[in-house]
């Protein structure tokens, strides 16, 4: 997703298939490119990770709370998430 904010800024969130380090970053004036290395996924317990998964989405809920900045909806979104 791409957004351009009135100050010229473009802001861009990506969504990647596997886990990368950035080994190197360029900008030829045009656009930006990386080269990146995959990193290994470590593996992990199913119950081990539902439980942080419960536990980052009730410290980010708090967070919704907090910041006044967030619409009400993304607490919505984020309950809908599998």
């Amino acid at each position: 997703q791409m957004l351009k904010l009135p100050d010229g800024t473009v802001k861009v969130l990506v969504e990647g298939l596997q886990r990368a380090r950035i080994s190197a970053l360029s900008d030829n004036g045009e656009h930006f490119s990386a080269k990146a290395e995959y990193l290994d996924s470590p593996a992990i317990d199913e119950r081990e990770q539902e439980v942080l998964v419960r536990t980052a989405i009730s410290q980010f809920e708090g967070y919704i709370k907090l910041n006044k900045k967030i619409p009400p909806e993304v607490l919505t979104s984020l309950n809908s998430i599998d």
